[in-house]
This record gives structure tokens, C-alpha cells and sequence, in this order.
């Protein structure tokens, strides 16, 4: 038979333990040492993290693109689509793609026109070759490889 206590845990030793490091009294003279060291880690990851600056980086040039700003957009009428676009500034001369999209998300046209600079500031007007069915059709403006504009409009 086993003797009481043995090879079991005393009760309260465990707790015991945690009250002790919890004991202000007992902490009292511990404390200036125990708390430099976590004063010095604050202030060094703080330092770190929080309060550090990025220098200021060069004043960095952007590429200069086609602007379709000022755009009238997609317009309905007498059963015909047309969407009338802007060319408010060209940086450089190419081609200027629309593709049509019918309600079923499939192209339904294409178009596309060479433009120079000195084009900028005229309305380029392009129209759908057929009748329009009834849905929400898109058009997708893109100079070169770049998209510019997405348009949409529901026909009822």
C-alpha cells in the first residue's frame, strides 16, 4: 500500500509558488534590478519600430499616359450604341483599341485607330456595327498594352 502524500503532489505547492512571485513584499528589493533590463529591451524595440522615420526619397518622375478624361462615355440612340471619347492629352503616337462586349461577356466588336499628338484635344467617336440586344453591354478602352477605361451601359 502506498503512504499517504507519496509520489502525489502536495496540494498548494504549486500556488504557493505563483503567490510568492506575486508578493509585493518579497519583489520590493528585487524590483530596480528586474526592471532595467526590461526598460532597456522597451526602449531598444521601440526605437525600432515605432519611431523610425524612412528618409526622404528622391523626388521620383512619372510616365506621362493618354488621358481620356472628359470622356462622354456610352450613349443609346435610334437603336445604335455609341461611345465618344476625349483624347485629352497623347504623350506618344499609337494605336487606340475599344472592344465591345455584349451582355453574355462575349466581344462582340473591335476597333482601333491610330492616334499622334497632335490629335490631342479632338472626340473620336466610335459606334457599335449592330444592333444592340437588351443587357448590360461594356466597352474596354486600351492605348498599346495599357488599359485605360472601361465602360458601361444597360440597355433596356
Amino acid at each position: 500500500m502506498r503512504e499517504k502524500g507519496k509520489g502525489k503532489r502536495e496540494k498548494g505547492k504549486g500556488l504557493y509558488a505563483i503567490f510568492f512571485f506575486l508578493n509585493p513584499k518579497l519583489l520590493a528589493p528585487l524590483l530596480p534590478f528586474s526592471l532595467s533590463p526590461l526598460l532597456l529591451v522597451c526602449l531598444f524595440l521601440s526605437s525600432c519600430t515605432f519611431l523610425y522615420l524612412p528618409p526622404i526619397l528622391p523626388e521620383q518622375t512619372v510616365e506621362p499616359t493618354l488621358d481620356i478624361s472628359g470622356s462622354s462615355g456610352l450613349t443609346y440612340q435610334e437603336q445604335k450604341l455609341e461611345l465618344s471619347v476625349f483624347l485629352h492629352t497623347i504623350p506618344e503616337e499609337g494605336w487606340l483599341n475599344v472592344q465591345w462586349f455584349s451582355p453574355n461577356n462575349q466581344e462582340a466588336a473591335s476597333d482601333a485607330i491610330w492616334i499622334e499628338k497632335r490629335d490631342a484635344g479632338l472626340s473620336q467617336t466610335f459606334a457599335l456595327p449592330q444592333i444592340p440586344s437588351k443587357g448590360d453591354w461594356r466597352v474596354v478602352v486600351s492605348f498599346g498594352d495599357r488599359l485605360l477605361r472601361q465602360f458601361s451601359l444597360e440597355v433596356k
